[in-house]
Formats: structure tokens, C-alpha cells, sequence
């Protein structure tokens, strides 16, 4: 059920933005399904009971040029 309340506010969020291609909402889907992702990192906004925001957080790293590699989480999409 969390999952749906969060696909409908990412899509109510994205709906009249600028620069929104009305994907968003697939993408936060597709993206809980990957190794990165951890439901310990998806997180929702809630006001009388009601969803109105979410954020989603993934395992990412940030290698140099020299091979150096560091662990940080990613997020996205925000939608409130």
C-alpha cells in the first residue's frame, strides 16, 4: 500500500512541473527494484494521515580518476 500512496504523490507532484516528462512516478518504481536500493531509505510525509511527500534514497558511490572510490547515498525524486 505504501508504494501506491507514493507512486500517487510522485505523480500528483510531477504532474504540472515545467520540465516533468510524467515518468517520474515510473521511475520511483523501477528504481525500488534495483540491488541499490534500501526500504530502510524510503521515506514518506505524512499530514492527518494522509501521504503528501516522499523521498527515496539509493546506494551510490563516487569514483576519481585515480581509482579512488566512496560510498554516498543518492536521492531522488523528491515529491511533495
Amino acid at each position: 500500500m505504501k508504494k501506491s500512496l507514493i507512486g500517487k504523490q510522485t505523480y500528483r507532484a510531477f504532474l504540472n512541473a515545467e520540465h516533468a516528462d510524467g515518468d517520474e512516478a515510473l521511475l520511483a518504481h523501477k528504481l525500488r527494484s534495483v540491488p541499490a536500493f534500501g526500504p530502510e531509505l524510503d521515506y514518506v510525509a505524512e499530514l492527518n494521515g494522509e501521504v503528501i511527500g516522499g523521498i527515496m534514497y539509493m546506494r551510490s558511490k563516487v569514483v576519481n580518476d585515480n581509482g579512488g572510490e566512496w560510498e554516498t547515498p543518492m536521492f531522488g525524486p523528491v515529491s511533495v
